[in-house]
């Protein structure tokens, strides 16, 4: 009687099982494997997928229409799953405000910043250090981009995902932040393993979040010489970036308030910065974690499903 039910909902449902088998569906997709449906085939097992979570986000080929759902989970004495798959079409609406009244006020220093840019890259040039220019300049003209979203639309424009390597952005994130640490006197340091580290995201978003957490590690750096260390690694579900310092570290209790709206352990923080972190890697199913010892540092683990290359290709 139910999954008779089941099968009328205006929205995507299947009932699948183990072997990830599609039993019941609202759309005509039974007997098939509910992995061919996912974009891109993650390396999952049923499991892995699963988990013990209650709602996930995925995005689905349906009906030859690729969409991001999210969808809930719940589980039956049978081993077998109920997914019931909504359209994300939905922003955080808070955050979304606040970033549009804090647009114009950013702007306008990225302008003053981008013009003394180009007027220095000549110099640069001949030092050979023009690229620090390029790459500075690029991320502001990226954050304009932004802002200029924010500000004709109130949210941000949907971005499309696409296969990302890590390897690259963490390299580029590095060249930009390097100058800027070594000007308060920390050292940096940049390990990547040998082959490349991809995952299925939104190359802009995952920038943000490396630059942010990275610029967060700068700040908690006191007088003394301090080191940040970016990593870069894979097993054979997970992409791993871990970013380390040796800063002030924090309590126990500080890292459990961290990812909460407005709160912030700097004076001229604004309490936005983890909390919109937490939800682009959460979005892109990952996860983000801190272990922290107050007075020794800080390390910050990004976890995020890896790619599978035959797949993208």
């Amino acid at each position: 009687m139910m999954d008779k039910m089941y099968k009328q909902l205006p929205f995507p449902y299947f009932k699948i099982d183990e072997r990830f088998m599609i039993i019941s569906s609202s759309l005509s997709y039974e007997n098939i494997s509910f992995y061919d449906l996912l974009v891109p085939h993650l390396k999952y097992t049923f499991s892995q997928l699963i988990g013990e979570r209650e709602k996930i986000t995925l995005d689905l080929d349906l009906n030859n229409q690729i969409r991001s759902y999210i969808v809930y989970i719940v589980r039956t004495e049978q081993k077998q799953l109920h997914l019931f798959c909504f359209p994300n079409e939905h922003q955080d609406v808070q955050i979304n405000k606040i970033a549009a009244s804090m647009a114009h006020e950013i702007r306008n220093p990225l302008t003053a910043v981008k013009g003394f840019l180009q007027l220095v890259r000549p110099q640069l040039i001949e030092s050979g250090k023009e690229t620090y220019a390029d790459v500075a300049i690029r991320e502001i003209n990226r954050a304009n981009d932004l802002i200029s979203e924010f500000l004709h639309t109130g949210k941000p424009v949907a971005r499309e995902k696409k296969a990302v390597v890590l390897n690259e952005i963490a390299e580029e994130i590095y060249l930009l932040f390097e100058n800027k640490a070594q000007l308060q006197n920390v050292s940096t340091q940049l390990a990547t393993i040998g082959e490349e580290v991809a995952v299925y995201g939104n190359e802009q978003q995952l920038k943000q979040v490396l630059l942010n957490i990275c610029n967060n590690a700068l700040e908690a750096m006191d007088k003394k010489k301090g080191l940040i260390s970016i990593s870069i690694g894979a097993d054979e579900r997970n992409a791993r970036m871990v970013i380390k310092d040796n800063g002030a570290g924090m309590s126990a209790e500080t890292v459990k308030m961290l990812f909460s709206l407005y709160y912030s352990t700097k004076t001229t923080g604004t309490g936005l910065g983890l909390s919109i972190s937490k939800e682009i890697i959460e979005r892109h199913n990952g996860h983000l974690t801190f272990n922290s010892i107050e007075g020794e540092g800080t390390a910050v683990t990004i976890e995020l499903p890896l790619l599978n290359k035959i797949s993208a290709n």
